[in-house]
């Protein structure tokens, strides 16, 4: 515990204002000359710009000091998990009551998760209108990844402080530790996640956020609870609301290198 509660503390000084946490390892996956044009811009809209180079000058698309912040993330995501796995009560289930919203337009999915998991924390909340324009989606098309993160920390209660990694990072049961850990902690994640893996979207892929609200251990059985605030129904039902899929097809949602978690950077420190 000691040595992940140090990591922790090593890791705060960079873990603020929303910043994109990325072990080495990935990190020297991800040189410029592997990325199309379009990758390099996907990267650069969802990161916060105070951590790029998009000169590439080291041949990443990230500057030297984000990299040089990110030496202890590796260790921590490979200790992480038997860190977490002594906390979650085998064969439990857990779920937050985080409230259920439709999002008033098609790509005010980032907007509608912002508000239900701050009415969540706080009983009240602004307007997805007003949760739009902070993080400026309609500017854009959609809320990038950093811009959810800084207006979540913007109006959450305090001891509440949220960070985004990059989904892939973690593993599939390390996933699970973390989303369980998050639900015993009471602070709920949002997940930047592809829609195509989860059962209710009957193989429809679209980029979408999620609220994780829960989890459940059972023998030989672990799933995760999730609010959507999309309304549709691809063929088994409408995707609105409260669903429980299995680990594997949630974590598959953000396994892709360019999907992200949005958490609570005290979650370790449980």
């Amino acid at each position: 515990m000691k040595k992940i509660n140090k990591m922790i503390i090593g890791m705060a000084n960079f873990a603020l204002l929303g910043l994109v946490l990325m072990p080495n390892a990935m990190a020297d996956t991800i040189k410029c000359s592997d990325l199309t044009n379009e990758e390099l811009k996907y990267i650069a809209e969802q990161s916060d710009p105070e951590i790029l180079d998009l000169t590439c000058s080291n041949g990443t698309p990230f500057t030297d000091e984000y990299l040089d912040s990110s030496n202890n993330m590796q260790e921590y995501i490979s200790s992480i998990g038997e860190y977490f796995e002594d906390r979650v009560t085998p064969y439990s289930t857990q779920v937050l009551q985080v409230p259920e919203y439709i999002q008033e337009k098609n790509n005010w999915c980032g907007p509608a998760n912002i508000k239900q998991v701050l009415q969540y924390y706080n009983g009240n909340s602004r307007t997805q209108a007003e949760y739009a324009d902070e993080t400026e989606t309609d500017k854009y098309g959609s809320a990038y990844v950093f811009r959810v993160t800084n207006t979540l920390n913007k109006y959450a209660p305090s001891g509440v402080q949220y960070v985004h990694t990059i989904g892939s990072t973690w593993g599939e049961n390390n996933f699970f530790y973390l989303m369980s850990a998050s639900v015993m902690n009471r602070k709920p994640a949002i997940l930047h996640a592809l829609t195509k893996s989860l059962t209710i979207y009957n193989g429809k892929n679209l980029g979408h956020y999620l609220t994780v609200s829960g989890y459940i251990d059972e023998w030989q059985s672990q799933s995760i609870a999730y609010v959507d605030t999309f309304s549709y129904d691809y063929g088994k039902g409408n995707v609105a609301g409260f669903h429980i899929d299995s680990k594997a097809n949630v974590y598959k949602t953000v396994s892709n290198g360019s999907r992200y978690i949005i958490h609570d950077k005290y979650t370790a420190e449980l």
